[in-house]
C-alpha cells in the first residue's frame, strides 16, 4: 500500500515534511548508516493516480 503523498515544496498543497540526519565518524560509517536508514524506511516513488 502506498503511504501519504508528498508534494513538492513549491506546490500550494506541499511543503517541507522534515529532515532525517545521519552521521558517522568516517565516510564508511556514514554510508552504512544512510543505507540502513534508507532501507528501513522503504522509500518509493510512485505516480499519483488521481
Amino acid at each position: 500500500e502506498p503511504g501519504d503523498s508528498v508534494r513538492s515544496v513549491d506546490d500550494p498543497e506541499g511543503g517541507s515534511c522534515g529532515r532525517i540526519v545521519v552521521y558517522g565518524d568516517d565516510p564508511a560509517e556514514l554510508e552504512s548508516a544512510y543505507h540502513s536508514l534508507f532501507h528501513s524506511l522503504r522509500l518509493r516513488v510512485e505516480p499519483d493516480i488521481q
